[in-house]
This record gives C-alpha cells, sequence and structure tokens, in this order.
C-alpha cells in the first residue's frame, strides 16, 4: 500500500515577509471588511498553527486584551483527529501578537462584526 501512495507534497511555508504585509494590509491596503476577515483568518491560522477547515468552524472565538497584548482564544470541537474518544474534546487553539507594531486581532474581530 505504501508502495502505491504518492509522496507527499507540502506547499511552501509563508516567510516573515509574507505574514508582516498580511499584518500590515489589515490597517493599510484592504478596503472591504471581507477581504479583511480573509486576511485575519489566514493570520490566526498561521499563529495558532491551525488547519483552515479547523480554524473555520469554532465553537468560540474570544479576544483577550491585558496592557495593549492581544490574544485569540478559540475552541473547536470539530477537528482533524484519529479516535473518536478524542473527538470528545476541544481542541484549544491560541494565536497572540504578531510581527506588524499594530495588533491584527482587533481588526480582524471588527471586520467580522460588520461583514
Amino acid at each position: 500500500m505504501l508502495q502505491t501512495k504518492r509522496p507527499l507534497k507540502q506547499s511552501i511555508p509563508f516567510t516573515t515577509d509574507i505574514v508582516y504585509h498580511l499584518e500590515r494590509l489589515m490597517y493599510h491596503g484592504l478596503v472591504c471588511n471581507h477581504e479583511r476577515v480573509i486576511c485575519g483568518q489566514i493570520l490566526y491560522c498561521i499563529y495558532a498553527c491551525a488547519r483552515f477547515g479547523d480554524a473555520t468552524d469554532m465553537d468560540s472565538l474570544e479576544l483577550a486584551n491585558a496592557g495593549g497584548f492581544y490574544l485569540v482564544e478559540g475552541m473547536a470541537r470539530k477537528y482533524k483527529m484519529g479516535s473518536s474518544e478524542k473527538k470528545r474534546n476541544f481542541l484549544p487553539l491560541v494565536a497572540g501578537q504578531g510581527l506588524y507594531e499594530l495588533p491584527w486581532a482587533p481588526r480582524w474581530f471588527a471586520a467580522r462584526a460588520e461583514a
């Protein structure tokens, strides 16, 4: 069976320059809230080390702020996992501050509320 399976071909990882510019786009360059929602979702997946599908089907998603440091906390019940026993647990997904001088998460939450 292993001989017939094709080798895994992973996508090219995002560079720090790309991530920085995605965060910068949250403040400069994106006109539409829908674009901010998409850009923020990508950033959330990057910083939470989450699969896109796991991060789009969240049971809860909260923005915490402590002295200007923002933390996005999410819980997913549906996620890609092997056994049904593990699927009964929540998967915590946490994303923090980024590379850009302004925090991306508040803009993402504002865009989600307006979209």
